[in-house]
């Protein structure tokens, strides 16, 4: 991955991981720490990177390939990661031996991912033709319709 300077004719760092022949999927400078960023990749990746140093700090290799990832806007050390296997995950970049949650409730791969300003919700798009808002403190979907089941947002227009 190269750092550019838009005036410049050359990037000003490469970031690269030594044993990694990966392609990068979705790339996302921190919100708060912006010398740190993140990257998901075809090799099933999770890759934290610091300009500063100019190297890969940190890693984890998911049993999925992420499609998409989008850093908390309330809480800088939450990453978002939209999966392959039809389920998101928060990771906590100071402990990524786990997730902090998993959400499941597309049926396909999910494709996308953003968070809401106040860092409380965020929405996904998924394979399955749908968008789903979802609250990040369960592992459920933000609204529910009747007798409790989650409501899911999509029409006969929507496509993939």
């Amino acid at each position: 991955m190269q750092i550019w300077d838009e005036t410049k004719s050359a990037p000003i760092s490469n970031l690269t991981f030594p044993t990694s022949n990966e392609t990068i999927s979705s790339v996302r400078f921190n919100l708060a720490e912006q010398s740190v960023l993140a990257s998901v990749g075809s090799d099933r990746t999770f890759t934290l990177y610091d300009i500063r140093t100019g190297k890969a700090e940190r890693r984890v290799v998911m049993q999925f390939r992420s499609n998409a990832l989008a850093w908390s806007p309330t809480l800088p050390t939450l990453a978002l990661l939209a999966s392959e296997d039809h389920n998101l995950y928060t990771f906590d970049v100071r402990h990524l031996a786990a997730p902090v949650q998993i959400y499941k409730g597309h049926v396909a791969a999910v494709m996308s991912c953003e968070w809401a300003p106040t860092g409380v919700e965020f929405v996904s798009g998924g394979w399955d033709r749908t968008v789903r808002i979802w609250n990040s403190r369960e592992a459920g979907g933000r609204e529910k319709g009747p007798g409790g089941r989650e409501v899911v947002y999509h029409t006969k227009r929507m496509q993939r």
